[in-house]
């Protein structure tokens, strides 16, 4: 990778609580050094003596912290756990935003979806569960309770049949597991809710 001279390229790189800040080339350096937050301009003053390299478009992401995504988590599931609603929504949101490819994204996720079923906002927790099932693969994680709780949102906003379907689907996938009961029940009481 070529070094960009000092009047070159300037990077404004998005921080991950949205912060900006600003990392110039230096045509002897070989570290990025922050500089300032946000940018007056494209051209703002920049101390020479701060040799640094800026990756070149197109080059490989920031590498990922994996210590700073465990206490994001940590921290968001202390605040679910404890029943700290607004808080632990605002800590699980901006955990997904900041880490959406963390070996814990799907719990955050999960529990973002527990979240609006637990306030009975059915629409907005199976939206949630859903992206649940994008992020695991089939039988890992979360994808059969999520399923099951997608069913059980789907019933109660009147998809009887709908919920049928994903309850009838952990069955399948899932026999002799305790998802798989959990669906035998559900769909009993569907049953016998709707003869």
């Amino acid at each position: 990778m070529g070094r960009v001279s000092v009047h070159g390229l300037v990077a404004v790189l998005g921080a991950s609580l949205g912060a900006c800040a600003t990392y110039r080339a230096v045509d002897t350096g070989e570290s990025a050094e922050r500089v300032s937050s946000p940018p007056s301009s494209p051209t703002a003053s920049v101390p020479a003596s701060a040799p640094v390299s800026t990756p070149v478009p197109g080059t490989a992401p920031l590498p990922y912290l994996k210590a700073d995504a465990d206490r994001d988590f940590k921290r968001a599931q202390e605040l679910f756990d404890t029943g700290k609603e607004g808080e632990s929504f605002l800590a699980l949101s901006d955990y997904l935003r900041r880490h959406p490819r963390s070996e814990r994204a799907a719990d955050a996720q999960y529990m973002l979806a527990e979240w609006h079923y637990r306030r009975n906002e059915f629409p907005a927790a199976l939206i949630e569960y859903r992206k649940v099932l994008k992020y695991t693969v089939k039988g890992a994680g979360h994808v059969p309770e999520a399923t099951n709780r997608v069913g059980e949102c789907l019933r109660k906003t009147g998809e009887f049949e709908k919920a049928r379907i994903e309850w009838q689907a952990v069955l399948r996938r899932y026999p002799g597991t305790p998802y798989a009961r959990r669906a035998e029940e559900l769909l009993l009481e569907l049953q016998v809710a709707q003869p």
